[in-house]
């Protein structure tokens, strides 16, 4: 893919910044909370499920590398 795309994109975004000004921040996405113990026990219990399923690559003992296609 040629870089001109991002260059073209890139100069779009600029001038619309440039002409409407910088868009005001969602709130409910605005900075980071701690999880509390129930998100915690709740994403816990969820990927133990995950991994006890009988297609899970981790509950057949195998791993892959970033870029590794699982299926072969």
């Amino acid at each position: 893919m040629s870089m001109d795309i991002f260059h073209e994109i890139n100069d779009e975004c600029l001038q619309h910044l440039s002409h409407y000004g910088t868009p005001p921040a969602i709130p409910q996405w605005d900075g980071w909370r701690e999880i509390s113990e129930d998100d915690h026990y709740r994403l816990l219990f969820k990927r133990d499920k995950e991994c006890t399923l009988p297609d899970s690559p981790e509950a057949k003992g195998l791993y892959y590398y970033i870029g590794m296609d699982p299926n072969q």
